[in-house]
Formats: C-alpha cells, structure tokens, sequence
C-alpha cells in the first residue's frame, strides 16, 4: 500500500511538472495557465467524485443484501393494495 502512495504522490508532482512546462513554453501564458488550471481542477473533481461513489458502493455504507432486504420489506409495507 505504501508503494501506491509513493506512486500517487508521484504522478502528482509530474503532473505539476508538466502544468508548469505548458504554461512556461506558451506564447500567451495568460490563457495557458488558465486553461492547466481548468484540466488539473477537473481532474481533481473527478477523483474526489469517483472516490466518494466508490465510498458508497464498496465502503461502509454500502447497501449489503440485509440492508437490501429490509428496504424492500418498508417498500413493501408502504404500498397500497
């Protein structure tokens, strides 16, 4: 586990790297660092976003099958005959 995190943490500041090589080698810096601010932030997002979905669906709330179950059984009781 310690190896990913070393891995995480290096794709990381490479992806740093390569934000700040874009931004230093445009000819309008301006928009170059507007828009590596954009891509990083989206990306960001994304993985705070896919963490917490997989949060949901394999952490502990996760729906297990009793939880299921029980569910089921309140939908059941609710509806009308």
């Amino acid at each position: 586990m310690k190896k990913l995190s070393h891995a995480g943490r290096g794709l990381i500041l490479l992806s740093i790297a390569l934000s700040v090589y874009t931004v230093a080698t445009a000819e309008n810096k301006f928009d170059a660092a507007g828009k590596e601010i954009a891509i990083t932030g989206a990306g960001i997002g994304g993985g705070i976003a896919g963490g917490a979905l997989a949060g949901l669906a394999c952490g502990p709330g996760a729906l297990g099958p009793r939880k299921l179950n029980h569910q089921k059984v309140k939908l059941l009781s609710r509806a009308p005959n």
